[in-house]
């Protein structure tokens, strides 16, 4: 029984080891003055108890913008049904700021983007019983959850966030760290910042190369126009929208 005992709170201390670095969102509380005035501000992933979508939701009120935040689940959307009411939308990440959000906004720019949803697995968290039951309920939607598809799902969400974004917006990457040769990044954000970063974007701040991986995350922001490459769609691109088309996607809901 002791054995068992532990080996639960272990589970549990390790999946909310997990979560913590879900809590990069609150260094952009130092950019609330830097941020282009009018753009909304878009969250996708909305809260599982951390806190994001309500201090999003402030941030964006103090500023005198627009927030949503978006959810593929109906659990997402209720949770941020309860921290900021009808900022809730339900839907896949991607099909939402691609259709609904020029539909939806009065902006129709995002000045700020905090990108952290379909879920990383890490190498210790594959047996955990929290992480069975995301496949499961990933399953139940015809989504599939591999760390292939949260890249894939990201460089989409990123691809359209840098079609409405303002002049010098910013992304940030939860759950995304440098790698070894510090070049490129690996985590959800991967394959989204080499997009981005081709595009006309730039690194303001990450985790120290130290961190663990679960604890890190990246914050790029746009570069002014003059400072800009011609823009480049990588392969990857078609790839990724080839496997979202072939999934079943959840009903979206507004």
């Amino acid at each position: 029984f002791l054995v068992g005992s532990v080996f639960f709170l272990m589970q549990v201390f390790l999946a909310t080891q997990c979560d913590a670095g879900a809590s990069a969102y609150v260094l952009l509380e130092e950019l609330e003055d830097e941020l282009d005035k009018g753009g909304a501000v878009v969250e996708v992933g909305s809260d599982r108890g951390e806190g994001s979508t309500a201090f999003l939701s402030s941030l964006a009120n103090r500023t005198g913008r627009e927030f949503f935040s978006v959810d593929f689940s109906n659990e997402g959307r209720q949770n941020a049904e309860q921290a900021c009411g009808s900022c809730a939308h339900q839907g896949m990440g991607e099909v939402w700021l691609e259709n609904e959000f020029p539909k939806l906004s009065t902006a129709g720019t995002i000045a700020l983007a905090y990108l952290d949803n379909y879920d990383w697995t890490y190498p210790w968290t594959k047996g955990m019983q929290y992480k069975q039951q995301q496949h499961v309920d990933y399953n139940a939607k015809g989504l599939e959850l591999s760390n292939q598809r949260s890249q894939e799902v990201h460089l989409l969400q990123a691809v359209q966030v840098e079609r409405f974004c303002t002049e010098r917006c910013f992304v940030l990457f939860d759950d995304t760290w440098p790698s070894a040769g510090m070049n490129r990044y690996s985590g959800k954000g991967g394959a989204a910042l080499a997009f981005l970063l081709a595009n006309g974007f730039e690194p303001v701040q990450q985790s120290p190369p130290d961190t663990l991986s679960h604890l890190g995350w990246v914050l790029v922001r746009r570069l002014p126009a003059g400072e800009r490459p011609p823009r480049v769609e990588p392969e990857e691109i078609r790839g990724a929208r080839a496997a979202a088309s072939a999934e079943v996607k959840p009903v979206l809901l507004r």
